[in-house]
């Protein structure tokens, strides 16, 4: 009876691994290619910060400015016809921190950070390994802080306030006695107190803001959806009223954007002009925001600054058909018509066919 059970449980698995092993095949499958997108887009992002390194070796490109200059020097290497296999990416750290601080805080940064790492594992090894002078909060704090630094080779972590102020806090007020994190001086404790309070304080008005901009904006973007355009510009004005910082790290376009959008859709080209040179001023090589500029600076008769923005987003972004599109309307409104035949052949060289570009080359070589 007992052989018989077993026997039964043993066909019942192998029948539900046979039903599974479809399913559970394509569940794999789709979980490689989301990781093996996020291996290339990750040292896409690599490779783009040892561009920037390599621009600004020395002081970097100015501590929290990744995110802003990442965008340009993404587009150097999406313009190469080598890295195909490479798609425009938004992000606001290259998910590697050392190449991180290099970016932006050049070799003097780096190599000061790798300074109190080294002056840290130094004086524990003279404390802790030649004196075994062993401690669970010792284990626990070098534990802690060797993990962060092998991570760090594949993420970026001390971007985080509160990962940040640990990590130093570990390293800078550790008693060599006895291992143990320990502030006994009272002026020290107040001056910190004071610095984690004003932060605080900055902290909260900023969130408070930016939470509050978060939902009129969600709020605006649907009205303007379903076009109630003088409520969503309601909405939009009082977000721009506020002020915030931030909206989200991982968005590439600003509320500015969206208010421009708004405003160019009820035939308001000035105000929206308005407003994407503004959005611009945030992040300059924003591919969207300088392709709407670039198509209404061409709409208003500014067709030098309407190729000069267009010629942007496609470099940006060499993928952005509509940008190439709208960069060969601009060239063909200047009368230009060898460029803008030359911009269409350029999209279809790095990305392939195209229905509407092919369309377009022929309208330009009907052209008389």
């Amino acid at each position: 009876q007992k052989q018989k059970r077993i026997i039964f449980i043993f066909l019942v698995i192998i029948l539900v691994l046979i039903f599974l092993t479809p399913q559970g095949l394509k569940i794999a499958k789709e979980k490689f290619a989301d990781k093996k997108r996020s291996i290339i887009h990750r040292f896409l992002m690599w490779e783009t910060s040892l561009y920037m390194i390599k621009d600004h070796p020395v002081f970097g490109t100015g501590f929290g400015t990744y995110r802003l200059h990442y965008p340009y020097y993404q587009g150097i290497l999406l313009n190469n016809p080598a890295n195909k296999e490479y798609d425009y990416v938004v992000t606001w750290m290259p998910h590697q921190n050392y190449l991180l601080i290099a970016a932006e805080t050049g070799i003097l940064g780096l190599g000061a950070f790798l300074l109190i790492i080294f002056i840290f594992l130094f004086l524990n090894y003279d404390l802790f390994i030649k004196k075994k002078n062993f401690n669970l909060t010792f284990i626990g704090i070098f534990s802690g802080i060797f993990s962060l630094l092998i991570s760090s080779f594949f993420n970026t972590f001390y971007n985080i306030p509160s990962t940040t102020l640990l990590f130093f806090l570990f390293l800078l007020f550790q008693d060599l006695n006895s291992g143990k994190i320990e502030i006994k001086n009272k002026n020290i404790i107040a001056g910190l107190i004071t610095i984690a309070g004003i932060i605080l304080f900055y902290t909260i008005v900023s969130d408070g803001k930016t939470l509050l901009a978060n939902v009129y904006l969600k709020e605006a973007n649907k009205l303007s959806k379903n076009r109630y355009y003088n409520n969503a510009i309601n909405y939009y004005e009082r977000i721009i009223s506020l002020k915030p910082i931030e909206l989200t790290p991982q968005m590439d376009v600003g509320y500015f954007y969206y208010a421009a959008e708004t405003y160019r859709e009820t035939g308001n080209f000035e105000k929206a002009k308005e407003y994407y040179e503004k959005d611009l001023k945030i992040n300059p090589y924003c591919p969207e925001v300088n392709n709407m500029l670039g198509a209404i600076y061409g709409q208003l008769g500014f067709f030098d600054k309407s190729v000069e923005k267009l010629k942007m987003a496609v470099f940006v972004a060499p993928h952005y058909e509509a940008a190439y599109s709208n960069l060969a309307i601009a060239y063909i409104a200047k009368g230009d018509k060898e460029n803008a035949k030359d911009v269409l052949q350029k999209y279809i060289q790095i990305n392939g066919k195209s229905e509407r570009i092919e369309s377009m080359i022929a309208a330009i070589d009907a052209m008389k």
